[in-house]
């Protein structure tokens, strides 16, 4: 019995049936849901952030005022948006808006630009960071109060869900016509992230949810200061979803004839473009510094000059770069490198030479070369040298002794043996 076509049958049918059953776990196990995207701004909205907020605030009948920094502030009386992060990195600024306030104005401020610090910058301000209050749940069969309407359906893939806010009892309502302040306030959907506040004294108005509160007003002296949550509050894709538009609004405490300072602090050019505009001079030269310590560090595709061919070099030029070198760097070497040599050429002209002390071979150096015997003693001491200068003559005296012992000592000897001595070299000259 052939059992090939079993075989060539049964990978397809095991294969067949691992692709049902995974196809039989998923169908129960998958479910397909439709999300809203957001569309990206375009026209006016997409290059200013609170467009959308100007809009809103100018069918109200309130006037917006753009700015870029706090170099001038607003009217007394007016409401200032600050949207800055280092508002009071220059501490006279700081001062100016603590006075402005302290006169009337109304300054909005957002919760993450003071997170709990106690320096002298925000320590005038009657709000101030605090942690979550947790609170008991209550029980479910108790109503309560301001949850008459429920956040507007489950958030979208990586936004921040909608809770419920209300203006706690005893705070007068932003709105008056539509809440009821003896019953705890109007339940709204506030849909931005932020951290809970805490009130010095009785706030003006405020927003809490079951941990805290959420954003508050407070006065100081003819003014006073509101702590909103975050940024996103105002800006357009923000100040669109639940009721955070009403929130924006009453938190800017704006009505007809209510002028709103937005200040930004960088306007809408990015932190580059503003440093272009302020310091072009001072980048371009950072810029051509670093260009050039890029360029000296990098590592190069070769030398930085074309490199000399090969070539063997003569013993002449052998010598006389070792003798360079050594005359560089170790002048006493070149020295002994020299007299051992005047030893080797003595000892194959005079006899029992390598027996005699430097005394005696010196007067028997002298004796056969002719040479003075004070010179060669001089040439053979180099403790001796006044310095450096001196080490050519002394030298210069060592190799004329050498080449004379070599002539002497080649006259005297048999054929056969003078032919193995060294030839007579080129005559030398002191120095070289």
């Amino acid at each position: 019995m052939n059992s090939r076509p079993l075989n060539r049958l049964l990978a397809p049918a095991l294969l067949l049936a691992a692709v049902a059953a995974l196809v039989v776990w998923i169908v129960p196990n998958t479910q397909w849901v439709q999300i809203d995207v957001p569309r990206a701004p375009s026209g006016k909205a997409a290059g200013d952030d609170y467009y959308a907020l100007q809009r809103v605030l100018q069918r109200i009948g309130a006037t917006t005022v753009k700015r870029d920094s706090l170099s001038e502030l607003p009217p007394p009386g007016a409401t200032l948006l600050l949207d800055a992060w280092f508002w009071d990195v220059f501490p006279e600024r700081d001062r100016a808006l603590h006075t402005w306030v302290e006169q009337g104005g109304n300054l909005v401020i957002g919760s993450w630009s003071m997170p709990g610090r106690h320096d002298a910058a925000a320590g005038w301000m009657p709000v101030m960071q605090a942690r979550p209050l947790v609170r008991k749940e209550p029980s479910p069969s108790v109503p309560q109060p301001g949850a008459s309407r429920p956040a507007t359906g489950p958030p979208a893939p990586g936004e921040q869900p909608c809770r419920q806010v209300g203006e706690p009892a005893g705070v007068a309502p932003a709105y008056a016509g539509e809440a009821a302040a003896d019953s705890g306030g109007h339940g709204l959907a506030l849909c931005t992230f932020g951290l809970h506040l805490q009130v010095r004294q009785t706030p003006l108005w405020a927003l809490e949810d079951d941990r805290g509160i959420q954003v508050a007003r407070a006065g100081l002296a003819a003014g006073s200061v509101t702590v909103v949550p975050g940024w996103n509050l105002f800006d357009n894709g923000g100040l669109l979803k639940g009721d955070d538009a009403l929130i924006a609004v009453a938190a800017l405490q704006a009505q007809p004839g209510t002028v709103v300072w937005l200040v930004s602090g960088a306007g809408n050019q990015g932190l580059l473009t503003w440093l272009w505009k302020r310091a072009w001079i001072a980048l371009a030269l950072g810029l051509l510094a670093l260009a050039l310590w890029l360029w000296r560090v990098c590592a190069r595709f070769g030398p930085m000059q074309a490199m000399p061919p090969t070539a063997r070099r003569s013993m002449i030029e052998q010598i006389v770069g070792t003798a360079s070198f050594l005359w560089r760097r170790s002048p006493g070497a070149l020295h002994q490198a020299q007299l051992r040599a005047l030893d080797e050429a003595a000892s194959l002209y005079l006899s029992n030479y390598a027996r005699l002390d430097r005394p005696d071979r010196i007067a028997a150096i002298s004796k056969a070369t002719g040479l003075e015997l004070a010179t060669i003693r001089q040439a053979v001491s180099f403790g001796a040298a006044p310095g450096t200068g001196a080490l050519p003559r002394m030298l210069a005296v060592l190799e004329q002794a050498r080449r004379a012992l070599l002539e002497r000592a080649r006259r005297s000897a048999p054929p056969a043996i003078s032919d193995r001595l060294p030839r007579r070299p080129e005559p030398i000259t002191e120095g070289a």
